[in-house]
């Protein structure tokens, strides 16, 4: 049923059927039986290779035949007619199966059954069977005015509505009454009367005779002193609605007079779904009580008429110890909301359910109901242009694929949904994936299509079709490329590699309805899917692009711990028993069983249900629990960790961690400081989401561990990375350990990436990524910033251009540090791009006005750096030891709001081993500033004055020129190494040692003048800048350290 009759050539590959029908016609409301008459049915010549088929709505069996003169074809016929005709050929109703059989001995008939509301005359299996010339015989029917009645009773029974066939006969008819079920004839009348006077169940019959040799029998049952039973339904009650989907429960009860309640065995219900005029059986008649059906269904077509008359109706038949039966009724309506659907532009065809509808559409639908919606290619209102195709689905319906599903809301939609079109693209087509399709780990899948040409009809090449496979990982809002675009069909994709990772206790809805434009996961519980995109480009370099999810395996794993409520760590994520791991099928993942404390017990592994080890890989193979049995210990050892703040467990690059360890036996007596072991490892998973990584960061015996945070390796490491501390503390008497664990975390930054254009690629720390992209950093991070090189886009060739933050500040140079600062606001990183070499020329480039920059330049930093000699006091803590410049007031424009003062007189103290011995015992003084900060800021002042020059002279000449004197300043008087270093000093120098344990800072007394510009080769003028002054000049007080060494580094404090 449904489709359409017209338009159906615009496929070559469409079949014109043998026979069609239109719905809701007498001729095809409901076809439900069918049958073709045999060659050795006895049956007339002209009906053989006839099909006969049963219309139930309307009513009638009809014939089908072959006919050569009803052919026609399309064009001349749209739709085109078959070489078929079709006639009536029985007009019984509520036919519901046909079937031939045998008939008094060689010849067959045609046996047909029929099912009517509450078993009424007339159903049962009928025969039609063909006689010629001979007599046939009658059909007796019998009917009474009283079937159930009290003494006494007496009952006017009718048999005129008996008929036979042929013709005159039924006039000739005979009767005979068996009335009280005695075997003896009681009347020959047509209509005769009887008086019931004994209690009973009595089944009088009928016999007719035509007089021809033929004749027919029938019974009707009489109920004398004996009333029916009345059933009641309670649930649903009257007045209930529903909405598709919806789960009814049938529940009731019913008393009789005779026999009082009536058991559920003697209950009998039965469902109908009602479609205009008829119904259909929805649960078929069924003992019992308390039944929960099939969810409620759908409307069976959007015909206003039929959809406001389509209902369910609940019959209750109950039945008492004599056989005799009475039925109730209840309606359950659906909960009906106005639909609207239209098209840009108006006036176009859709599909809604398979029923073609022009637009605008007003519809009635019930609530719940989802039901596929279509915009096939077609030609414009009034046929004018070509073809138009789908472009994508008004909000609301948020899709790009020529079909979607669409589901009836609760609530009436305020806007209509609508099909926006456009001028045709090629028609791409997937083939052999079906929706319901999953894949396991290891799967590969033969990629197979085709495409249309924009006109609808014409077939592409296979050159014309481009595959890409792509894999939305476990937990993962991106995508990894499994399969290139790659040309042709037939292809054999890569095999689907591990998953990243599992989902703990996930929510296995789905939401598939995102709009194809949009690379999100349109899987709800995060557990990943498979995107197989086709798309087709025609020699015109039209294309347009379908594509199919496929979703995974997956295999639910119940981890637990006997006692519950203890933790487990899977893929390097601690998690508390009981919890659900759902992965992919054929996946691994790694699961580690932890004891710990129940209330007041503590608790052990012992051993895995599965009999794993407590650390091992498992694979996804099938759902399954596994229990992770606890023994309760006493005399354990108990470790804890001091040293950090509870609830403040995070970092930032570089940031420097004290952390004291202690431990007590089981009799609370202080374990030895060798009973006591650490080790900190970081953990991430790859830039492929793979599985869990480990980094060891530092691992020491003693109570005290000492450890800097290092650089993240990649940017998958700053994204997923973990920092794990554990304290081993071991018994060695009772030969028992325990652990605790630390997990701390990083203070993370999202920075989004950007570019103008969009789209461009930029480099970070050497990993190529696509504007526009956040990351999440760590804090006080580095990532170098670089330009992969020319970029092609729009069929311009685009260049790098410059830098900017969220603020607007710019940076012309292509290669470029970034340090990542604090997530107070939203960082943003932006590269320009355009087209052509940069107007911005080189950030080291000369100029014509560089002479007179320089000078300027150099005039500023024997400034700034004699403001900074005079007026910045510094401090910092290095392990308990604080060394401070005895400078005036500290000034704090740079910035930085942990720059504090604490002034600590020591240049007067003589420098010893004994002066920095009592150095080294100052201890408990508060967290110092960075040793990077100061200079770093001066040399942010050196860029500042060469930018603000630059930009009065029109040139970056002097901001290179700043700059370079301030990387050259830098470079020569401060060492490079990570905070709490010391660059590399004569280490057989005493007063070398001292300085690498005290962490002494410096001040520089002077700034040697500078030389007068020169000329350079080019012309420009330029500043000659005299090598770093010696290390001695810049120490404060009395020490002098031995300078013979050819290092000039000194040490890591960079105090001005």
């Amino acid at each position: 049923e449904g489709g359409q009759d017209s338009n159906c050539y615009v496929d070559k590959d469409f079949a014109v059927p043998a026979y069609y029908y239109h719905h809701m016609s007498e001729h095809g409301g409901a076809i439900t039986g069918g049958t073709f008459v045999p060659d050795d049915a006895g049956w007339p010549a002209e009906m053989s290779d006839g099909y006969l088929y049963a219309e139930y709505a309307w009513g009638g069996i009809y014939l089908i035949t072959p006919d050569e003169s009803e052919q026609c074809d399309f064009p001349k016929c749209d739709p085109p007619r078959p070489p078929f005709k079709q006639q009536i050929f029985n007009q019984n109703k509520k036919v519901v199966g046909l079937q031939f059989g045998p008939h008094k001995g060689t010849k067959k008939a045609m046996y047909y059954l029929v099912h009517l509301p509450s078993g009424r005359d007339g159903e049962g299996i009928n025969r039609i069977s063909f006689t010629g010339d001979g007599n046939r015989d009658p059909k007796a029917v019998i009917s009474a005015d009283e079937t159930v009645g009290f003494l006494p009773l007496t009952v006017s029974f009718d048999g005129t509505g008996s008929i036979d066939p042929d013709n005159g006969d039924t006039a000739n008819l005979s009767y005979e009454w068996d009335l009280d079920d005695d075997g003896r004839v009681d009347s020959t009348d047509a209509k005769p009367t009887f008086k019931f006077t004994q209690p009973g169940v009595f089944n009088a019959k009928l016999i007719v005779r035509d007089g021809n040799g033929g004749m027919d029998s029938t019974t009707i049952r009489i109920d004398v002193d004996n009333s029916p039973p009345g059933p009641k339904i309670l649930s649903p009650f009257p007045g209930t609605t529903f909405a598709v989907g919806d789960v009814l429960t049938l529940r009731g009860e019913a008393v009789d007079a005779e026999d009082g309640k009536l058991s559920d065995a003697q209950l009998t219900w039965e469902v109908r779904q009602h479609h205009n005029t008829h119904y259909h059986p929805f649960l078929d008649p069924t003992v019992g009580n308390n039944i929960v059906i099939d969810p409620a269904p759908p409307p069976e077509d959007f015909f206003e008429l039929t959809t406001t008359r389509s209902y369910l109706s609940i019959h209750l038949t109950a039945t008492d110890s004599s056989g005799l039966s009475s039925t109730t009724v209840v309606e359950v309506h659906p909960r009906m909301v106005n639909l609207e659907f239209d098209s840009e532009p108006s006036g176009m065809t859709v599909l809604l359910n398979a029923e073609k509808f022009t637009t605008p559409v007003s519809m009635v639908g019930w609530e719940g109901h989802t039901f596929e919606i279509e915009a096939p290619l077609q030609p414009p209102p009034g046929g004018r242009g070509g073809n138009l195709s789908l472009n994508r689905w008004s909000e609301g319906l948020e899709t790009g694929a020529l079909t979607a599903d669409y589901t009836v809301p609760a609530v009436q939609p305020t806007q209509p949904i609508v099909a926006m079109f456009h001028p045709s693209k090629p028609i791409p087509t997937i083939k052999g994936i079906d929706k319901d399709l999953v894949f396991s780990v290891g799967d590969s899948f033969e990629l197979s299509g085709s495409a249309l040409a924009p006109d609808g009809i014409s077939k592409l090449p296979d050159s014309a079709l481009t595959w890409e496979v792509r894999l939305y990982n476990v937990d993962s809002d991106d995508y990894v490329t499994l399969l290139p675009p790659t040309k042709g069909n037939g292809i054999a994709m890569p095999p689907i590699p591990a998953a990243a990772g599992v989902v703990f206790n996930h929510n296995n809805g789905r939401d598939y309805g995102r709009d194809a434009a949009e690379y999100n996961s349109p899987d709800a519980a995060g557990l990943g899917y498979l995107e197989i995109r086709l798309t087709a480009t025609d020699a015109a370099g039209l294309s347009d692009t379908t594509r199919q999810i496929i979703e995974p395996d997956v295999v639910e794993v119940q981890l637990d711990t006997n006692p519950s409520g203890l933790e487990v760590r899977v893929d390097g994520e601690m998690v508390t028993t009981p919890v659900t791991v759902s992965a992919w099928r054929d996946s691994t993942f790694n699961v580690k069983a932890f004891g710990g404390y129940v209330g007041d017990t503590k608790y052990q592994f012992s051993e895995w249900s599965n009999g794993q080890s407590r650390s091992h890989s498992a694979k996804a193979r099938s759902d399954k629990t596994v229990v992770a049995t606890m023994k309760a210990v006493d005399s354990i050892p108990i470790p804890e960790i001091s040293g950090y703040k509870e609830g403040r467990e995070t970092f930032k690059v570089g940031e420097e961690f004290v952390l004291t360890g202690t431990g007590v036996d089981r009799a609370g007596k202080e374990l030895p400081y060798y009973a006591l072991s650490w080790s900190v490892n970081l953990y991430s998973k790859g830039a492929d989401g793979g599985k869990m990584t480990q980094r060891k960061i530092a691992g020491q015996k003693g109570r005290d561990l000492y450890f800097d945070i290092p650089e993240p390796e990649s940017i998958a490491e700053s994204e997923t990375g973990f920092i794990e501390v554990v304290l081993t503390a071991k018994d060695e008497k009772e030969g028992l350990k325990s652990t605790k664990t630390m997990i701390m975390q990083p203070s993370h930054v999202d920075v989004r990436f950007e570019s103008e254009p969009a789209g461009m690629y930029v480099m970070a720390n050497g990993e190529q990524i696509q504007t526009p992209t956040t990351l999440t950093l760590w804090r006080e991070q580095t990532i170098e910033l670089d330009s992969p090189g020319s970029q092609k886009k729009m069929g311009d060739v685009y260049n790098w251009w410059s830098w900017s933050d969220e603020h607007g500040n710019e940076v012309f140079t292509q290669a470029h540090t970034y340090i990542v600062p604090r997530a107070t606001e939203s960082r943003i990183i932006k590269a320009t791009f355009g087209v052509g070499p940069s107007p911005f020329g080189s950030a080291q480039a000369g100029s014509s006005g560089g002479a007179s920059v320089g000078i300027v330049v150099a005039c500023l930093v024997v400034v700034v750096l004699a403001l900074g000699v005079g007026g910045y006091l510094l401090y910092r803590k290095k392990r308990g030891i604080e060394i401070v410049d005895v400078s005036a007031d500290v000034d704090r424009s740079f910035g930085d709001e942990d720059f504090k003062s604490k002034p600590v007189d020591v240049t007067n103290d003589t420098c010893n081993d004994e002066s920095f011995e009592r150095l080294r015992q100052q201890e408990d003084l508060e967290a110092s500033h960075d040793q990077n900060s100061v200079v770093d800021a001066v040399k942010g002042v050196f860029d500042d004055v060469g930018s603000l020059l630059g930009s009065v002279f029109g040139s970056e000449a002097g901001a290179g020129e700043a700059s370079a004197f301030a990387d050259n300043y830098d470079a020569a008087a401060v060492p490079s190494e990570s905070p709490g270093s010391i660059a590399s000093l004569d280490s057989d120098d005493p007063y070398h040692s001292a300085v690498m344990n005290a962490g002494v800072s410096r001040h520089y007394d002077a700034i040697p003048s500078q030389p007068e510009p020169a000329e350079d080769d080019d012309g420009s003028s330029v500043v000659q800048l005299p090598q770093p002054p010696a290390l001695s000049d810049y120490l404060a007080g009395d020490c002098q350290l031995d300078t013979n060494s050819d290092t000039t580094s000194i040490v890591t404090d960079r105090a001005l």
